[in-house]
C-alpha cells in the first residue's frame, strides 16, 4: 500500500538511513554530500513536496521548486529509499507518477527540468516513461561526472 502525504523534515531520516544506492551515488557525484542533506535542501526550496509512504514507511520524497515563477519553470526532484528497488516499490511509484507530474506541470506550465546521473539507468528509464526528454550527458559536479539534463514542456 502506498500513499502520498505532505513531506515533513521528519520523513528525511527514514530515507537517508537506507537510500537507494543509485540515488546516494548520484547525490555524492554531484555534491559530495549525502541524501539527507540533499532532501533537507530540497524541502527548504520546494513549492510542493510529498512523501510516498510505502506500508506506512517513507519510501521517497518528491518535489518541485521554482526556477522561474515568471516563466513557469520548475525544478522537479525525487530521492528514495532502497524500498523503491523492489518490484512492488517500483510499481507503487509508477502508479503515483502521472498525477504528480500533472500537478507539477500545472504549477509550472512552462517547463519542468533537472539533471540525472547518466549511470542511474532506472531513473533514466523512469523519466523517459514519464514523458521527459533526456539530453546527452554534460560534465558536472566536483569531478566533472556525466549528468543528463531532462525536461518536459507545456501544460499536461
Amino acid at each position: 500500500m502506498i500513499e502520498l502525504v505532505p513531506a515533513l523534515p521528519e520523513h528525511v531520516a527514514a530515507i537517508a538511513a537506507d537510500p537507494r544506492p543509485a540515488d546516494a551515488a548520484e547525490v555524492w557525484r554531484l555534491t559530495r554530500g549525502d541524501v539527507g542533506a540533499a532532501l533537507h535542501a530540497g524541502l527548504r526550496s520546494a513549492t510542493r513536496a510529498y512523501t510516498a509512504l510505502y506500508d506506512g514507511v517513507p519510501a521517497a520524497i518528491v518535489g518541485v521548486s521554482a526556477y522561474s515563477s515568471m516563466t513557469g519553470i520548475g525544478v522537479v526532484w525525487m530521492l528514495g529509499s532502497a524500498r523503491l528497488d523492489t518490484r512492488h516499490g517500483r510499481r507503487a511509484i509508477l502508479a503515483l507518477a502521472p498525477g504528480l507530474i500533472r500537478l507539477f506541470r500545472e504549477l509550472y506550465p512552462g517547463m519542468l527540468f533537472n539533471i540525472v546521473d547518466e549511470r542511474n539507468a532506472a531513473a533514466v528509464r523512469f523519466l523517459r516513461w514519464a514523458g521527459f526528454t533526456i539530453q546527452g550527458p554534460i560534465p558536472l559536479g566536483p569531478a566533472g561526472e556525466g549528468f543528463c539534463p531532462f525536461y518536459i514542456e507545456g501544460k499536461p
